[in-house]
């Protein structure tokens, strides 16, 4: 999901069923088996899908879903989605298949570590270890502009000595 998000606001989500985008709204933020996460819905009616092969009635599809997202990650922690496919049988909509769906326990477990892990991941290449680098950036170019100061002074303390240098030569007259 795109971030900022406040209570309402939209975004696209496709929808293989409808074969195109639907809005995804955002509803709340809630705690989820101890986990903080944001919760998005779909509800859609009668969204037209073509038409049924051998009658040549229109159907529609109405989905209903929700997902229980981890804001850092963007893992989804959970869905539970119920899609009523329905025909037009002459003015009168009726509905031919009612499909609900469920994450199995297992899975929103395991989803569940994989965000945790993911949130932590991200702590460390989003927080940490850019600070790290930039710290330690901040020492080289320290430590380096200290080692050049004392290698110039050094150097500049050898030029005065031996700028005007003793004479060691032997007199002529010998």
């Amino acid at each position: 999901p795109p971030r900022p998000l406040a209570a309402g606001d939209t975004f696209a989500l496709w929808h293989p069923g409808a074969e195109q985008a639907l809005p995804e709204r955002y509803v709340r933020e809630e705690n989820f088996r101890g986990m903080n996460v944001l919760v998005f819905e779909v509800n859609e009616v009668d969204i037209p899908i073509g038409e049924e092969p051998t009658s040549g009635l229109n159907l529609f599809l109405s989905p209903r879903i929700t997902l229980w997202i981890e804001p850092s990650s963007g893992t989804v922690v959970n869905q539970t989605s119920e899609t009523v496919t329905s025909i037009d049988l002459m003015g009168t909509i009726m509905s031919v298949q009612i499909s609900k769906v469920d994450y199995a326990e297992q899975t929103i477990v395991d989803l569940m570590a994989t965000a945790r892990s993911a949130s932590w991941m991200l702590l460390w290449f989003r927080t940490l270890i850019p600070w790290i680098a930039i710290g330690l950036g901040v020492f080289l170019v320290i430590s380096s502009a200290v080692i050049v100061a004392v290698r110039n002074l050094r150097k500049a303390r050898s030029d005065k000595s031996t700028r005007y240098p003793k004479s060691t030569s032997l007199p002529l007259d010998v």
